[in-house]
């Protein structure tokens, strides 16, 4: 009821709102211009890249509520993805009391590495001013397999919780769609951390995050935090919310926040506390908690390998110690970008020998490079993904060689550990969608396979000479190929197990019982380790932290009759009692490595083997789950498979039998063909959601839907749509050269632009338009194919404005022009791009008079190729704020036709570098420089800044003069150059340096983010400017406009004139402070300036402009 009354109120509140949006919208398309728009200032496409290395076959799945896309060796997981996202749907939707309107498309990847390919959410103008920006959320959940089903049913319930919340928020149909950033706009701690409780509540590797965060300083300060730890805060805070006030209070705060458009007020009206109090008691709550669970247990070994700090901001993994003991191997990520390092243990020299990817923001990949080392002690092995396929890189310490290789026929190693003998290799890889494990022999290459079924099989180790193999698995039955052959939902929580290698031959007719070492529902045992016969170490989290176990396999007499028959059993007990969970472990002798990360910091230490056995406690938050177990009678989510006629058969047995949900699914490529239903069984359990109770199930075979494998069809939908008030042009080109008394440029008024995608984003269709009056308009369409690796663009164009000649003359201006641009990406960072154009410019006199209408049309014909090379690693920290590199260099040719002597050759470069000096404090520095040869010439205009609301142009310096009879046949402005107009120097090349300090105060000076995108985006710059424009091989020559002044003689008749030499300094420059921030969406520069030239600080001057960066 109170959720019903609440989106009444949203309702009535909602129609007030979009007539003020529909009036808005009509007073950006009836501002008034000025005249024509081009291509200006600072204006660069940068950006990162999706690099295809392979070629897919897409399919699908339709179904009520949603559809599945999938390729090649996919169609387990789409089973997968169909039977989980049903129940992950169905709780959220009973959770929120609200039905998901529209229908879900998953789109679903093989492995992490194969999703960078997709094109899904590379868009091109997110550098852009943001302002009447709206992207259409569209209904599409990204998927990846990591070879955890946990993890990937974490992605499905992610997913379908963005879409429910987004769909709450913002509606369902075209209209209330379309989202500006303004209107809503919920810090990352709330709605970020909201999905990510949605997900997954809590669990005990999350309780250790948190505890290492709070170890760490300023964790409590929110504007300080990345996006990784926000959202991290903030699931902990949902969690808090829902264990003391109830899971009620987290959709009743979200429901009222929508209602406010206000967090905090959600927060008050619902719980009755401010949002500060709120996260001073989350605070207060988890130091106690923590504090409690520490009083019991050991601090860390801080004996760092190498005696040295590990480095902030790194992701330490993988650490192996090698057999002689004298070198370890690990590997690090930072942003993503991976190496693996081997140290010498003897004198602590490091060396990397494999660097992967860069430091950008993409989702990092820890399931690789994996680590072996060959049981020589010198040979490391490693796997890892690169350019579409698996490689094998085999690194000599003691030659320094390297071998290379390519693993075929599986789509992911995920582990891999060598026999004693070293002929043979455990591997855990992933094949159809499947983790198994296989042993592949090294001299043969010949795989034989293991393990073949649907369970998460982890860590397989050799032992006992190579009798038997080891591993972790969520397997509920110990004997193999009896369960697991069905794609199911299955529980998370693994034991070890251990396989009798040396009998796989004689039970090929029969299947294999496993003996299984642990036996822990609700808990993980992972990463065994042979020690001994016998014996291995583990990890466990039995005790709600991740501590090091060893057990031993021994045996008794179960009972005699012919022969003695032996019962096997395993002695366990913990080695550690740390306070902190122990990441990676490895154990060679009586060394013993080990990674942890108790704060910020990760700690990789090194010390002898203690086997003394620990008295292990639990921590606060396992005696909730133990608690919680006891309590509830019901056993873990299982979805079990029936056929439609043992579910008549049950109905037959027991009239009061039913089952819950169903669907049929039909394999058409399988020569079985058979149907099956799914009947899902729910969990009452407290530390589940609420169950659901669905009676509904098919009275025939007829009525049950059945489940096709089709093909991916071509269909698009809307994805953005820009409703903008900008001075910039739609299609960057020059402007005709107008004699260099002036610079046309638009007045502020609307332009709209409208982007068409298909479902993979492969094609995207884009058009868009700007009527400034009657005389000034332009329109473009374009069209782009990036299916391939090789994306192609079509663009065409068509602009209309009017000039005023040096005669005094009206001249309009009508330009086509025709573009086919191809890009080639090296890397995620890196591309190289060819476009070929031809631009044709008519020239139409108007008449004010009786003698103009014989002025003849003119036209002309410009074909032109452009080559550029951009590189971009930066990442983004905040609206203008970025750290690390980019840079184009570029080079145009342009020949006029059918004059065949004029022609024009362009080039220059655009360098940015962004230091971040202290969290989001920023130091920006650019360096621009361009040039032009030929008959024709660029003129450059340097001064002012790019998108000035209200330019102004220097017409008192004269164009430069050019050498050997060239000529002008376009214009540019080159900015920045604050502290003059526009055309303070000119000339045919330029050179511009722009440094700036920039520091977003209010995120600085306050811990919380405010629901106000003008104080969270409030910046404060202080900048300096250096630049000169000139014509000919020196800014020092006498040649130079800037050095000589020309006085005629003789009033109009110009009986002739004088050359006064002025001696001018060429390089001006500039300085001054500026704010920015955002107002109703748009990104707003305001800036004070004062220039100097030839040694004087001139006048202020004020910028205020719409754009992003310099």
């Amino acid at each position: 009821m109170v959720i019903r009354i609440i989106n009444l109120i949203y309702y009535i509140r909602t129609q007030m709102r979009l007539v003020l949006i529909n009036i808005t919208c009509v007073f950006l398309f009836v501002s008034i211009s000025s005249s024509a728009q081009f291509y200006n200032g600072t204006r660069m496409d940068f950006g990162k890249n999706r690099v295809q290395y392979s070629d897919y076959f897409w399919s699908h799945y339709t179904y009520e509520k949603f559809n599945i896309y999938f390729f090649e060796q996919g169609k387990n997981l789409a089973d997968y993805v169909a039977r989980s996202a049903h129940l992950q749907l169905k709780e959220l939707e009973f959770q929120f009391e609200y039905k998901l309107k529209q229908k879900i498309q998953f789109i679903v990847y093989n492995t992490q590495n194969q999703s960078r390919e997709s094109n899904i959410g590379n868009y091109p103008d997110e550098a852009l001013n943001p302002g009447g920006f709206a992207r259409v959320l569209g209904s599409k959940v990204f998927l990846f397999f990591d070879g955890n089903h946990q993890n990937f049913d974490r992605q499905i319930r992610s997913g379908i919780a963005r879409l429910l919340l987004d769909e709450i928020l913002y509606g369902d149909d075209f209209s209330d769609e379309i989202k500006n950033e303004a209107l809503i706009n919920f810090p990352d701690w709330y709605y970020e951390g909201l999905i990510a409780f949605l997900s997954e509540k809590w669990s005990v590797k999350a309780d250790g995050k948190l505890k290492a965060k709070f170890n760490t300083e300023n964790f409590d300060n929110f504007n300080w935090l990345s996006k990784e730890d926000a959202i991290l805060a903030g699931q902990s805070i949902w969690y808090y919310i829902a264990d003391k006030y109830g899971e009620e209070a987290v959709v009743n705060v979200f429901y009222m926040s929508k209602i406010q458009r206000n967090f905090s007020d959600g927060i008050l009206f619902i719980l009755g506390i401010s949002s500060e109090n709120l996260i001073s008691d989350w605070s207060l709550f988890f130091k106690f908690r923590f504090m409690k669970d520490d009083m019991d247990k050991l601090p860390i070994d801080s004996n760092n390998i190498g005696r040295r700090k590990l480095k902030k901001r790194f992701e330490y993994q993988r650490l192996l110690i090698n057999k002689k003991e004298d070198f370890v191997s690990f590997v690090t990520n930072r942003f993503s970008q991976q190496k693996v390092i081997i140290q010498n243990l003897s004198n602590g020299r490091k060396k990397c020998i494999l660097k992967l990817g860069h430091k950008i923001d993409v989702l990092p990949d820890f399931t690789f490079p994996v680590l072996a080392w060959h049981p020589r002690g010198d040979l490391l092995n490693v796997f890892y993904e690169s350019e579409g396929g698996m490689n094998w890189l085999t690194y000599n310490v003691r030659s320094k060689e390297k071998i290379k290789s390519k693993l075929f026929q599986v789509e992911k190693v995920l582990e891999a550990s060598f026999s004693t003998s070293g002929k043979k290799i455990a591997l855990l890889a992933v094949v159809n969608g499947k983790t198994d494990i296989f042993v592949l022999d090294i001299m043969s290459r010949a795989r034989e396979q293991i393990t073949n079924d649907f369970y998460d099989d982890r860590y397989p180790v050799f032992l006992n000479n190579d009798q038997i193999i080891v591993f972790s698995s969520n397997r509920q039955n110990d004997s193999m190929f009896v369960d697991g052959n069905d794609n199911l939902v299955y529980g998370y929580s693994s034991d070890i197990f251990s396989y009798d290698y040396s009998r796989k031959k004689s039970f090929k007719f029969m299947p294999q019982v496993l003996f299984r070492i642990t036996n822990s529902p609700q808990f993980n045992e992972e990463q065994p380790i042979s020690t001994g016969w016998n014996t291995i170490q583990y990890l466990s989290d039995e005790n709600g932290i991740i501590n090091q176990w060893e057990a031993k396999i021994d045996s008794t007499i179960s009972f005699v009759d012919t022969t003695i028959h032996y019962r096997f059993f395993a002695d366990k007990r913990p080695l550690t009692n740390y306070k902190s969970n122990i990441l990676f472990h490895s154990t060679n002798g009586n060394l013993v490595a080990r990674i942890f990360k108790p704060s910020e910091r990760h700690v990789m230490s090194l010390s002898k083997l203690n086997k003394e056995t620990k008295e292990l406690k639990p921590t606060n938050f396992v005696k909730l789950i133990k608690k919680t177990t006891l309590n509830s009678k019901s056993e873990n989510k299982i979805i079990h498979v029936l056929t439609v006629d043992s579910i008549k058969q049950k109905m037959k047995l027991n009239e009061d039998f039913l089952f819950t949900d169903y669907y049929v699914f039909r394999n058409e490529m399988d020569k079985k063909n058979t149907d099956s239903v799914v009947k899902v069984v729910k969990s009452s359990s407290n530390t589940a959601f609420k169950s659901i109770k669905i009676n509904n199930f098919p009275t025939s075979d007829s009525a049950a839907p059945k489940v096709k494998q089709r093909n991916y069809e071509l269909l698009f939908r809307t994805a953005e749509i820009s409703l903008d008030l900008d001075n910039r042009f739609l299609n960057p080109q020059y402007q005709r050269y107008s004699g260099g008394s002036s610079y046309p440029m638009p007045g502020m008024n609307g332009f709209m632009k409208y982007s068409a995608v298909d479902l993979l984003e492969n094609h995207l269709l884009t058009g868009g338009f700007r009527i400034s009056n009657f005389f000034s308009n332009e329109f473009f369409l374009s069209y782009t194919n990036r299916e391939k690796r090789l994306d192609k663009q079509y663009l065409l164009y068509r602009a209309t404005h009017t000039d005023l000649e040096e005669t005094k003359t009206f001249i309009k201006n009508v330009t086509y022009e025709g573009i086919y641009r191809l890009v080639y990406p090296f890397s995620m960072v890196n591309r190289f791009s060819t476009t070929f154009s031809i631009r044709y410019d008519q020239f139409i006199p108007l008449s004010k008079e009786i003698s103009l209408l014989e002025l003849p049309i003119s036209h002309q014909f410009w074909p032109n190729i452009r080559l550029d090379y951009t590189f971009d690693n930066t990442r983004a920290l905040g609206i203008n704020l970025y750290s690390g590199l980019r840079f184009k260099f570029f080079t145009e040719i342009y020949q006029e036709l059918p004059q065949f002597k004029n022609r024009m050759l362009t080039y220059g470069a655009d360098i940015r570098h962004y230091k971040k000096i202290f969290k989001s404090l920023i130091w920006a520095n650019r360096f621009a420089g361009g040039s032009s040869i030929g008959s024709n010439r660029l003129m450059f205009y340097l001064g002012g800044v790019d998108s000035w609301t209200a330019p102004q142009f220097n017409s008192n310096l004269s164009p430069s003069k050019l050498p050997n009879g060239s000529s002008y046949a376009f214009q540019t402005l080159a900015t920045n150059m604050r502290g003059f107009f526009q055309n303070a120097r000119n000339g045919s090349a330029f050179i511009a340096l722009n440094s700036e300090i920039r520091w977003p105060i209010v995120k600085f000076l306050f811990a919380r983010p405010f629901n106000s995108d003008f104080l969270n985006n409030f910046q404060v710059l202080g900048f300096g400017d250096l630049g000169t424009a000139w014509s000919g091989l020196s800014p020092f020559m006498d040649s130079n406009s800037l050095n000589q002044q020309i006085l005629p003689i003789g009033g109009d008749a110009r009986t002739g004139e004088v050359v006064l030499k002025t001696n001018k300094e060429p390089v001006v420059g500039g300085f001054g402070i500026g704010l920015r921030t955002t107002i109703i969406g748009y990104f707003i520069r305001a800036d004070w300036a004062w220039g100097v030239e030839d040694g004087l600080i001139q006048r202020n001057l004020f910028y205020l402009s719409l754009t992003t960066d310099f």
